[in-house]
């Protein structure tokens, strides 16, 4: 798989404003599983306000689309050199 490719797939690339975090999720999950690793359990990306976590919560069950200016936040699991997730950052 190219380097682009992979890019595409990691989280940060999908925080967009109007996208859907539970499909976010989804599609960081099965990126995962497609390089033999395994499924994301934890709470690696969220919101942050005056709380360190706040909604919106990029796993299964948020039903939040994610808005422009939202603060994010993107903790790393994997050390791949393709994956450029930076904390935070605002979309």
């Amino acid at each position: 798989m190219r380097p682009s490719s992979r890019r595409s797939a990691t989280p940060l690339s999908l925080l967009k404003p109007g996208a859907s975090c539970r499909e976010i999720y989804r599609q960081h999950n099965a990126w995962l599983r497609s390089h033999d690793m395994p499924e994301e359990r934890r709470l690696s990306v969220h919101g942050m306000g005056y709380d360190m976590v706040e909604r919106p919560l990029i796993r299964d069950d948020e039903d939040m689309l994610l808005e422009e200016h939202m603060a994010i936040v993107c903790h790393r699991a994997y050390s791949i050199r393709e994956c450029s997730c930076t904390t935070p950052t605002s979309i």
